[in-house]
């Protein structure tokens, strides 16, 4: 994720290498807000991003925004995403060759990238298929005062699919519950397709 907002991570550490991501909430409490105009996320964050021993990246983003507008009809998903500020970089280490402002603007610039090419196809529309197991085309949603309305006409197999979904999460949260849980490394450029 971090080769995708900050290229000099693969010019300073190589490609191939495995990232550890650290990340909490910090400062205080994070909010998300939905009415008709969308669902807004305010939070703020503490950020390590590790190569091997070596700490790539630490830093603080406090202000974080994010607002998005969805609308989904059978088969299409639309919106778009009004907001998305990464807000302000503060207590920034790196090893990087960079400072707190040239990172900010790195980031957000190519956050801002990303997020255009985003709402084009959300502008377009994107194929509503399937979520894991489950068949989502013909999901509807809408964004009210507190909270989001959706619904779904229950297509042949949509049941087993539900099961197999909730027997996936549930397996996961017996792992996280049973100390069992561990976090798969991932090499920068796995983590560069995932968000491409």
């Amino acid at each position: 994720m971090l080769a995708v907002f900050t290229p000099e991570i693969v010019t300073v550490y190589g490609s191939g290498k495995p990232v550890d991501i650290i990340a909490a909430f910090v400062q205080s409490p994070g909010s998300v807000k939905t009415d008709p105009t969308g669902t807004e996320i305010n939070l703020n964050a503490a950020l390590t991003f590790k190569v091997g021993d070596s700490v790539a990246a630490s830093f603080t983003l406090s202000g974080v925004d994010f607002k998005a507008f969805l609308n989904a009809v059978p088969g299409m998903l639309h919106g778009s995403i009004s907001k998305s500020s990464i807000g302000t970089v503060s207590n920034f280490q790196t090893t990087l060759g960079m400072t707190a402002a040239q990172f900010q603007a790195e980031v957000q610039g190519n956050m801002d990238k990303y997020i255009s090419e985003a709402n084009a196809k959300l502008t377009a529309g994107l194929p509503l298929t399937k979520v894991g197991p489950v068949d989502v085309s013909n999901v509807e949603f809408n964004f009210n005062n507190g909270y989001v309305e959706a619904g779904i006409t229950a297509l042949p197999g949509f049941f087993e699919g539900v099961q197999d979904l909730w027997g996936m999460y549930k397996k996961e949260v017996d792992r996280i519950r049973a100390g069992h849980y561990y976090v798969k490394k991932y090499t920068v450029e796995e983590v560069t397709t995932f968000l491409m």
